[in-house]
């Protein structure tokens, strides 16, 4: 039950009378000045413990020196010897095709109006088709293995 302004609410939602509860008076209460100053007479010592710790630390830390890191260069995907990319112009995904496939790509997906080949944008983290690098992994697999004498 919640009490509101003398009355108690049900969770049915009626409302139930109830005499209010009087309220504590003021005079109750302690009065404490917080304008007043409060000396200190004593210094902690764990804070200055702390301190010290932390002082010390930081100096060993200062004399090491790291290795700047070179950091790594990510490299546009580019296709496969044999292969060309096709991109999605929404999408900006790359699908492979052999050059003279002018319909479908290594995934059997059909080249539509919105893949192309030219004004193609190329990024480090440019999204390339799964199912059309997984084709071609599985043909470059075959041919080596089924070699015609």
């Amino acid at each position: 039950m919640k009490k509101h302004s003398g009355q108690t609410h049900e969770r049915s939602g009626r409302f139930v009378c109830q005499p209010v509860e009087k309220e504590p008076e003021l005079s109750s209460f302690t009065v404490v000045d917080l304008t007043d100053e409060v000396e200190l007479t004593e210094v902690k010592q764990e804070e200055t413990q702390i301190s010290d710790e932390a002082a010390s630390s930081s100096s060993a830390e200062s004399e090491e020196t790291f290795p700047k890191s070179q950091g790594r260069l990510f490299r546009p995907p580019t296709p496969p010897d044999g292969y060309i990319f096709w991109q999605n112009r929404k999408l900006r995904t790359l699908h492979l095709a052999l050059p003279e496939y002018k319909r479908v790509f290594m995934c059997n997906r059909m080249i539509g109006p919105l893949h192309t080949r030219e004004n193609m944008v190329i990024r480090y983290d440019t999204p390339v088709c799964r199912h059309c690098a997984h084709s071609v992994s599985l043909n470059s697999q075959l041919s080596a293995n089924h070699r015609f004498f």
